[in-house]
């Protein structure tokens, strides 16, 4: 391939990780979550568990816990729907997230008392473990192996959140010249996550939180830096602790979990073949000498044959009246088994040029700052973009010769510890976002404007990411032969994949000869 061809396949927006990139395999590197994919497994659980896969159980929408609602994705706006009394077959078929969160639980919501079979998270990630995910798959090249949800990854993820949540804003509230140094500005964060386990043992409290920041000498008053402490306590570590609503999260295959799609292929191909989960292979034989090594005993189950329910429920997805796939399938030639699955993506897309971004959104942000304030006011934030361009300009110059002046000290050194211990310095510096005039405009921005305007307004005027799209099946469903899984991050819809997947069955079980393919 040419150097020019090549550059042609990398992604427009460097910055964005969900384009598509030239050597990355999607199917073995990212490790997302499985949205309604996951819900066989919920079923099946609860089957093995004691559920009746024909009891009817009505589902109402939405399960309110406390102020926090779960809905069923038919419940949401534009429909305010319910799916009304269900089995387990007619929930896969429909994707009926209140059923879900009735079952993981062991508890029928809409009449409020106990189902008569125990279910719980642990036995739901327990047959999660035993279908294969969160392990490798057994292919021979790398494969990003997140593990199941657990507490631990709970809090993990909430204290990577803060750690970025700190990052962006510790300027705001302690000397912008101390934070500028990346050195001072880890070890504030640091001494910060560290309370977290004083938290979950139940000794630090809200006051404890404000005090022990007033601590670290903040440029801003008590009340200013106790709103620093209520996003800490409230926003991160509040949200650590296992509650009720994860297990509902979980049962939708939303929450932590994080799979492959090598890990998802090898699950639903179990569900298809009656229960065998095989290692994945790219070598079939050396020199005509097999190399497969398949499972010669079935997953340890209450009893097999329960997939057959699991897989009669999938068969409805792409060929029952209510199905989300039944009109890409409608006139196919053979029976599909399937599940589509939408798992959203948090987070906004980064601009491909976060300066060009920044002087494009300055009016807005000014003007959302200004909101309500008249012109006139002591309080109007009367900001111009010469300011801030000139504010940049200082700050880039100042840390260009800081730079400078740090590489004339590094080679004024000898060879050893403290030489290399600045160079790595230099290098994070160099590397970073510290020489960058776009980041650089966000620092200024944030700082003229006091504590008017805040990371989360700059960055609400960028895009969203859509939603990635899921689809799992297997085929022909009375005799299986394949398992095809499809991933398209920012795909929108979980439908949208199926007709990827019809067009793979067609040329594998030749239906239709490439060209015919192409043209349609």
């Amino acid at each position: 391939i040419t150097t020019k061809d090549y550059n042609s396949l990398k992604p427009e927006n460097p910055r964005n990780p969900l384009d598509p990139r030239p050597l990355y395999n999607i199917a073995t590197n990212t490790a997302g979550q499985p949205g309604s994919t996951f819900k066989p497994i919920t079923v099946l659980a609860a089957i093995e568990q004691g559920l009746d896969p024909y009891q009817e159980l009505y589902t109402a929408g939405v399960v309110e816990l406390g102020k926090q609602l779960y809905r069923c994705w038919y419940y949401r706006a534009p429909y305010h729907g319910i799916h009304g009394s269900i089995n387990a077959m007619t929930a896969l078929e429909v994707s009926c997230n209140y059923f879900m969160f009735d079952i993981v639980r062991g508890y029928d919501y809409y009449r409020n008392r106990d189902l008569d079979f125990e279910m719980n998270t642990e036995i739901l990630l327990d047959y999660a473990r035993k279908f294969g995910l969160g392990e490798g798959s057994g292919l021979e090249i790398y494969e990003n192996i997140a593990g199941l949800p657990s507490q631990d990854v709970k809090k993990r993820t909430q204290m990577n959140g803060l750690r970025w949540f700190l990052d962006g804003v510790l300027d705001e509230y302690f000397d912008p010249e101390r934070i500028a140094d990346e050195d001072e500005k880890d070890l504030i964060i640091d001494e910060i996550t560290r309370w977290v386990d004083e938290y979950l043992a139940g000794t630090l409290t809200r006051n404890e939180t404000i005090r022990r920041l007033m601590a670290l000498n903040p440029v801003t008053d008590y009340d200013q830096t106790s709103l620093l402490a209520d996003y800490i306590y409230y926003s991160y570590f509040k949200q650590i602790p296992w509650r009720e609503g994860d297990d509902l999260n979980l049962s939708i295959g939303q929450g932590d979990h994080r799979y492959t799609v090598a890990q998802m292929v090898r699950y639903v191909a179990a569900v298809a073949n009656g229960g065998y989960l095989h290692d994945l292979t790219l070598v079939k034989e050396v020199d005509g000498e097999s190399k497969l090594s398949p499972a010669t005993e079935p997953i340890d189950m209450v009893d097999t044959a329960n997939l057959e329910y699991i897989r009669e429920g999938m068969r409805l997805v792409a060929h029952g009246s209510r199905g989300s796939s039944k009109v890409v399938f409608r006139n196919f030639d053979i029976e599909v088994g399937a599940k589509t699955g939408t798992a959203q993506a948090a987070g906004r897309i980064p601009p491909e040029d976060e300066l060009g971004y920044i002087r494009q959104i300055f009016p807005d942000v000014l003007k959302q700052a200004n909101s309500g304030i008249r012109e006139t006011s002591e309080n109007y934030l009367a900001l111009t973009q010469q300011e801030l361009e000139d504010e940049t300009t200082r700050i880039l110059e100042e840390r260009n010769s800081e730079l400078a002046a740090l590489m004339n000290a590094f080679n004024e050194l000898e060879d050893g510890d403290e030489k290399d211990a600045l160079s790595s310095k230099i290098q994070t510096k160099a590397q970073g976002t510290f020489l960058n005039q776009g980041f650089i405009m966000r620092e200024v921005l944030l700082d003229l404007s006091g504590d008017r305007i805040t990371n989360e307004m700059i960055d609400s005027y960028r895009q969203e990411y859509d939603p990635f799209t899921w689809f799992i099946s297997f085929a022909p469903y009375d005799e299986p032969e394949i398992a095809v899984v499809v991933l398209i991050p920012q795909g929108g819809s979980g439908g949208y994949a199926a007709p990827i997947v019809r067009d793979i069955y067609a040329t594998y079980f030749g239906l239709f000869d490439h060209e015919e393919m192409l043209m349609e």
